[in-house]
Parts: C-alpha cells; structure tokens; sequence
C-alpha cells in the first residue's frame, strides 16, 4: 500500500497542493483566489522574495489609509447631497410648431437667415432662446449652492485626502511589480497588488 502523506498541524501545505485547493474554490478564478489569501506578517529575511514582504506591509496600510479617506469623503458626500436643492429638469427644445415648419419649408436656405425670416419663425426662435436661457440660469445658481454645500463641508480637502492615499498606494504597487517574485508567496503578493483599483466605495 502507498504511503500517504498527511501533514500534521502547523506544518505547511506544499505548492501543489495549494494550487488544487485554489483550483476548487468555487466561483473564483486561481488568480482571484491567490490575491484573497491572507498577507503573512512573520517572514524569515532568508526568503527568497523577502523583498516582497516589506512593500507588501505597506501596501496593506496604504489600502487602510485610503479606506479611511474613501469612508470619509463618502460620509460627507452623502450628508452634502441631503442639502442639495432640487436639480432642474434638463431643457430639450421643444418640437417645432406645423405652421413653422410649413413656413420653412416654402423657404431656400438662404431666405432663413435671421434677417430674412418672417414673424412667427423669428418668434418662434426668439422663445427657444428665452427658454434656454432661463434654464442655464437655473443650472448656473444649483450649481453655484451645491459648490457652497461642498465647500463648507470641506469636499475639496477631502477628496485630496483620498486622492493622496490612492497615489500611495500606487506608488507602493509600482514597487511591488518592479520586483521579480522566485515563489508562490511572492506571486501572491504581486497578484495581490494588481486587484487593487484605488476607487470610492461608498455604501
């Protein structure tokens, strides 16, 4: 009978075994798989992707920082739009009037100069102008109230924040990918680094 090898408590799963493993957890590709196992915080200096280790803690408390500033800009994005006013309807010309269009189209194209047109069309386009007008206006003072809502809660400063802690975290991954990975812990790490996007989550 074959001897098979158990491995007793503690003692670590060899790389084949491992990739099997990831090979069965449901729903998620070997590389998704490989990128959701657990950063190891204890690693001998020995290793041979040692180098991986420390960018790789740091790449765990950049993601940190950058979850604190997302929460923090979504907590304030969220109070920001219970303040908002009302949006304005978007404007859309409304549909040419008949008598219009059969005006026009008794015209040549030179004849519809602003100059040349008859009454009603010049009327017609006289109140497309105001109402288009007046709905730029509109637009102009929300978002003239909702720039002061976000200034007083401090959007600006927020959102640098969170933009800082994504460049962080990038320039943390730009080492990490820099570095040549010799085992499957340093190719967990790299793959790791690549699952980061550095975007908002606002729940």
């Amino acid at each position: 009978m074959p001897n098979t090898h158990v491995p007793a408590a503690g003692e670590a799963m060899p790389a084949a075994n491992v990739s099997r493993r990831l090979a069965l957890l449901g729903g998620l590709s070997a590389a998704a798989a490989l990128a959701a196992l657990p950063r190891a915080h204890a690693t001998p200096a020995e290793h041979l992707d040692a180098e991986l280790f420390r960018p790789d803690r740091e790449m765990e408390e950049a993601e940190a920082r950058m979850e604190t500033a997302s929460d923090a800009n979504c907590r304030a994005g969220s109070m920001c739009e219970k303040l908002y006013p009302p949006r304005p309807p978007e404007w859309k010309r409304p549909s040419t009037p008949d008598h219009v269009l059969d005006i026009l189209a008794d015209m040549s194209f030179n004849d519809r100069k602003a100059e040349q047109q008859p009454e009603p069309v010049r009327a017609w386009y006289k109140a497309c102008a105001e109402q288009k007008s007046e709905s730029e206006a509109l637009w102009k003072a929300y978002k003239t109230k909702v720039e002061e809502i976000d200034c007083e809660a401090g959007m600006d400063g927020l959102e640098d924040a969170y933009n800082d802690s994504v460049d962080a975290m990038w320039q943390v991954g730009h080492r990490i990918f820099a570095t040549p990975a010799h085992t499957l812990d340093g190719i967990i790490i790299k793959i790791r680094g690549r699952g980061q996007d550095g975007r908002a989550r606002c729940k």
